[in-house]
């Protein structure tokens, strides 16, 4: 097999379809898009983003190698292109613009944010639904507005539930990533709690995630937070919640595996409710297959949050907005 960083670069540069270069087996899962800067309107104390650095983040993006990031991830038939960011993706005011670039070549495009504000912005998210945005991911701590505003540390009031309307009022999808902390969600009934107000509220998707740190974290305070409060709680649901041997659920209850996905994630059908258990820095370990592609405002284009080296494209303005490695 070739040099793996010299023949995506190679691919994405010189627009050879991969298949030329015996890279027909290679799978990427999801095109991450970084959009704004560190900008947030947030101070969650677990936030990865502090945690791996705000390396990659510029106020204009390079659009040359979003393009390139496009094409290389639609060869490699990525359906999904969600856009999040360092910061809180929303205070940009490129999002718009990310869409319709993205439109293109996903049919599914999603949005990641922590949600405030978005209750009162009823008419830029019907114009983001028109443009081609398909689902909103709303990251949360806990279903009490109250309780996930004392963890995720926002001033500005915000209630998830009515979002929720109004995101479905807009034509959007929603999905809700909970991160599990102590103090959040930490305990059996406080999932099922948490499920039955998805399920209330018409949720389409939930994910839960143990809050995840790096090997090497570039805020000692944050990554002290994480320590202190994180559970491994994943791991208990699968053992105890979703054995049949075990007596947690409501009588007549159904809880059934529908998709095992490659990065290790699990979703569930919970008497109709769409649920999966994730971890937000899982990274699969087949060779031909990566989790996500992500692409940077100032062009980097890499392949992992974690590592600095996972590098396949980097800006280079003397040859047209790209180097090969």
């Amino acid at each position: 097999m070739e040099d793996i960083n010299f023949s995506w670069s190679t691919i994405c540069f010189a627009g050879i379809e991969p298949d030329e270069y015996g890279w027909n087996s290679m799978k990427i899962s999801t095109l991450s898009v970084v959009c704004g800067t560190a900008a947030c309107n947030a101070n969650c104390p677990y936030c990865v983003s502090k945690m791996t650095g705000m390396d990659g983040i510029a106020p204009d993006p390079n659009w040359w190698n979003l393009e390139k990031a496009c094409r290389f991830a639609d060869k490699c038939g990525v359906s999904t292109a969600l856009i999040t960011g360092k910061g809180e993706p929303t205070l940009s005011k490129h999002v718009e613009e990310y869409i319709v670039k993205l439109r293109p070549y996903f049919p599914f495009i999603e949005l990641q944010t922590n949600g405030i504000g978005l209750s009162n912005k009823e008419d830029q998210l019907s114009g983001w639904q028109y443009s081609g945005l398909s689902l909103v991911c709303l990251s949360i701590t806990h279903y009490d507005n109250e309780v996930n505003r004392e963890i995720m540390k926002h001033s500005t009031p915000f209630d998830i539930w009515k979002t929720v309307d109004v995101l479905h009022e807009a034509g959007l999808s929603v999905r809700l990533n909970c991160t599990l902390v102590k103090g959040g969600i930490d305990s059996v009934e406080s999932v099922i709690a948490l499920k039955n107000k998805c399920a209330e509220s018409g949720v389409e998707q939930l994910t839960l995630r143990d809050v995840a740190m790096p090997d090497a974290s570039e805020n000692e305070k944050t990554a002290e937070w994480v320590q202190e409060h994180k559970l491994d709680f994943v791991n208990q649901l699968f053992s105890f919640l979703f054995k049949p041997r075990h007596n947690f659920l409501e009588k007549g209850s159904r809880i059934t595996e529908i998709l095992r996905l490659e990065h290790g994630a699990i979703v569930y059908d919970w008497d109709g409710q769409n649920i999966c258990l994730s971890n937000c820095l899982t990274e699969t370990t087949n060779s031909e297959q990566i989790r996500q592609l992500i692409y940077f405002p100032d062009g980097h284009i890499r392949y992992s949050w974690k590592y600095k080296g996972a590098v396949i494209l980097w800006p280079c303005s003397s040859i047209g907005g790209a180097a090969i490695l």
